[in-house]
């Protein structure tokens, strides 16, 4: 290898990549590379290269088939297998909550309106023909006020209306 000509490694930004250029002058041992050549040499071989990425021939079947397959997947699982959102999983608690509060208060509701003490509560109910009167009169006997609550609930109300309308 002739004196002018060396192997020069030079890390080019931060890709590491080594080029091999001459060197332009060598003073005190120190070499001073030829920063101009590294640069066409790095150039040279990424136009070689191509400047596109280049994919394996199954490449593009493989992707489209994940693609596929994650939306079969999404499509099963929320339509066959009971898969819910955050949102719908709430939505249903919600519903549940009301559900078993319904069950649970509603015979509390009718047993309190059988009590002697409401009597007189349970004969205004009877005398007044207004939905809404017939409603503020159990909510302010206190009988579809949850236990340990301070208001009562509307929904209570309304079934426990309809127990003791039934009952009459």
């Amino acid at each position: 290898m002739p004196n002018d000509t060396r192997v020069c490694l030079n890390a080019v930004a931060d890709r590491r990549q080594v080029t091999q250029h001459r060197f332009v002058s060598v003073r005190s041992g120190i070499a001073t590379c030829d920063m101009l050549a590294a640069r066409r040499a790095i150039m040279t071989r990424c136009n070689t290269i191509g400047n596109t990425m280049q994919f394996p021939d199954g490449t593009k079947a493989g992707l489209y088939g994940a693609v596929a397959g994650a939306v079969v997947v999404a499509v099963v699982g929320f339509t066959l297998l009971g898969w819910t959102t955050a949102g719908t999983a709430q939505r249903n608690a919600d519903a549940a909550t009301s559900t078993a509060l319904l069950a649970a208060m509603t015979p509390y509701c009718v047993a309190t309106s059988n009590d002697p003490a409401s009597a007189a509560t349970l004969a205004e109910i009877k005398s007044t023909n207004s939905f809404s009167a017939q409603r503020d009169l159990i909510e302010k006997a206190g009988w579809a006020t949850p236990m340990g609550g301070t208001e009562p609930n509307r929904s209570v109300t309304d079934a426990c209306l309809r127990a003791i309308t039934a009952k009459i």
